[in-house]
Formats: structure tokens, sequence, C-alpha cells
């Protein structure tokens, strides 16, 4: 919820008029991307989507920059349905590549209650080996305590993501590799106010090092995947400049200053931040 928040006031804050096909272009643009035949139908939906908010990533790591990244956030207006763009974008995601959807139908069946999303997201990550490429298609949820205690309880859930859930509401989702792969993922959430209540939760599951990188923070969602065993901390920062500089990536930095933008969210391994060794960064704005 509260990164929905944050990229729509982003949008305001930087008087963008770009509508989501200029926003889209100027992404690939700005990062020297093309976009290929996977990137098609996430294109089409974005083309059709104008009422939705596009969230324009990149991943920076050891291989370089990864910008063929983005997400569609569509708003729920209380339909007991997912969007449709988003079944017809799934369908033609599942008829281009190997995606497993039997996960996603096994944990919320035909008993999931559309009804109570606040958001439906759906996402792709395009990389140069299509079978490393994912489909992603997440959820945030608002008083629905049944489905959030099934997602964080999960196999392959550690307990600590539901020691981290102590905010209302929960952003949960899939990721689908285009090689027939699926993870659950779910990301617990705090605020500022609820990471200094928390502080000593926080420095027993994490360490001093990330308790300290949240105090320069207003909102922290920790990811956690039935996929891998890592966490990942995706961090907003009251000064987004400052927090990438202190970071002493200069991959980041770089990235950072060719996106733009004033405000964005950073997600960094949570064991790099204790070994004091980042180098994996995903950036979105």
């Amino acid at each position: 919820i509260a990164r929905t928040r944050h990229t729509d006031s982003m949008q305001e804050g930087r008087g963008l008029t770009m509508n989501n096909v200029d926003k889209y272009r100027d992404h690939l643009a700005r990062f020297h991307a093309e976009s290929t035949y996977l990137c098609r139908p996430f294109f089409d939906a974005v083309q059709s989507a104008p009422e939705a908010h596009l969230e324009r990533s990149c991943k920076i790591g050891s291989a370089g920059i990864s910008p063929l990244r983005m997400n569609l956030w569509y708003r729920n207006d209380g339909s007991t349905e997912p969007e449709s763009a988003i079944k017809t974008l799934v369908e033609r995601y599942v008829n281009i590549a190997d995606i497993d959807l039997s996960l996603y139908n096994y944990l919320l069946g035909s008993s999931f209650r559309y009804d109570k999303v606040h958001y439906n997201i759906v996402g792709i990550d395009i990389r140069p080996e299509p079978q490393a490429s994912r489909l992603k298609l997440w959820h945030i949820v608002v008083d629905y305590p049944e489905i959030e205690e099934a997602m964080l309880t999960c196999d392959g859930i550690p307990q600590q993501a539901s020691w981290l859930n102590v905010h209302g509401g929960l952003l949960f989702g899939f990721d689908f590799g285009f090689g027939g792969t699926s993870a659950l993922k779910v990301y617990p959430l705090m605020h500022d106010y609820e990471m200094q209540e928390h502080r000593q939760l926080l420095h027993e599951v994490f360490g001093e090092r990330m308790v300290a990188l949240t105090d320069h923070c207003c909102r922290v969602s920790f990811g956690y995947s039935t996929g891998n065993s890592g966490v990942t901390a995706h961090m907003i920062p009251y000064d987004a400049a400052a927090f990438v500089s202190t970071s002493g990536s200069q991959p980041l930095a770089d990235a950072y200053a060719t996106c733009g933008a004033s405000s964005v969210i950073v997600a960094m391994d949570t064991a790099e931040i204790n070994a004091a060794d980042c180098r994996n960064f995903n950036l979105y704005y």
C-alpha cells in the first residue's frame, strides 16, 4: 500500500505529464534498451491501460544493468474478478512461454475474494536468455486476514515474515519463470514509526547494519520467497540521493542518475547488507 502511495506522490511531485506509453519508451531510451518480442504483450497492455500506474525498474549487478523490468498497477474498484487486461496478458504469455500457473491456482483457488484486493499488479522482467525471464502477478489485500495468514505461513516462507507483518494489509505475489518455475513472494511492510517501535525485533532478525539503514527510510518492505532463502529489503529513503551515495555503489549511482527520478525504491539483499558487501540492487521509480 505504501509503495503505491510513494509512486503516485512521486509522479505528482515531479510534475510528470507523460502517459504510460511515453514513460515506457522514455525508460528504454534512458537505459539504451530495446524491446524484444517478449515485451510485446506487456507493451500492448501498457497502451490499453492509461488509468494504471506504470512503475519502471532495473536490476543492477555484476552482469551490468538489466532494464527490461516494469510493473502495471491497477487500482481495484471493488470488482470481484481479476482485471480483464491482466487475464488477457497472462494468457498471452502462457502461449509464448513455458509458464506454470499451478502454484497460483493452488494457493488462491476459486474462493479468492478479489473485492478484498486494493491493487492488482502485473509485471515483466525480461532477460537476454528467454528462460531466465519472468512474468509477475501481485495483489495488495486489505482487511483479508485469512489470505494474509495463508500466504505468510505457506511452505517455504520463513516464520519471521509473519513476525514482521505488523502493518495492516499485505503485498504478495507470484513470479512465473519462462522456463516453468514459479514462486510465491510476500512483502511485510513497516513504516518508520513501526520500525522504531519494533527496533529490537528488526535487530534480532537482521542485525545492526540493517537497523541502521532503516533509520534513513520512511518505509521498508521485506521480501520473502519460496524460490530462494534470501531476504530483500525494499527501501524508500527520505533522501534518495544521499542514500544512493552512501551505498558506495557506482553502478547504483549511475542507474539513479540515469532514471532521473528524485525519489526511488532501492531493493538490497539483507545478507549483503550484513556483510557490508552490497553488489546487487533493484531500483524502482
